[in-house]
């Protein structure tokens, strides 16, 4: 066998550039638009009573994220407004599971409403990269438990 000089031990990546660029361009506004009317329709079936579960970790989902790119800068001003839609959200879901009826009070409906306009701005402004980093800061804050919990559980 012949032997191999220095300069064969590491090889470079020619395409290493383009990885670096991606992610660092906002969501085109078609995405954009998959993920508000997602969240949306949920909201709009929990305000007029017609909620499911489901509906509730839809907008429950949508919340972390904008609570996490709140407080990295996309809205921080709104972080307590997002936690007070979380707190609404956490509220109404232990009422939905203990009587099969999943809807929203005039305070949680007024605090989602609000944080989910927010996060149609935060959709909008923030990369690709950064969306998602944050759901990867969610599903870390889930993992070691750092949740909201009703009282019950």
């Amino acid at each position: 066998m012949r032997k191999r000089g220095k300069r064969f031990t590491t090889r470079r990546d020619p395409s290493a550039f383009l990885r670096t660029l991606v992610g660092v361009k906002p969501l085109e506004q078609d995405q954009q638009t998959d993920l508000s009317i997602a969240y949306r329709m949920s909201f709009e079936s929990l305000r007029t009573g017609h909620g499911k579960e489901t509906d509730f970790h839809t907008i429950a989902c949508s919340l972390n994220i904008a609570l996490v790119l709140a407080e990295r800068g996309y809205g921080a001003e709104w972080v307590e407004q997002v936690k007070a839609a979380q707190v609404g959200l956490v509220r109404r879901m232990e009422r939905g599971q203990r009587t099969g009826r999943w809807g929203l009070d005039g305070e949680a409906m007024t605090a989602m409403s609000d944080a989910l306009s927010l996060h149609d701005e935060q959709i909008a402004l923030a990369t690709q990269r950064e969306i998602r980093e944050a759901i990867a800061e969610v599903h870390r804050r889930v993992t070691i438990g750092e949740v909201f919990e009703t009282e019950n559980a």
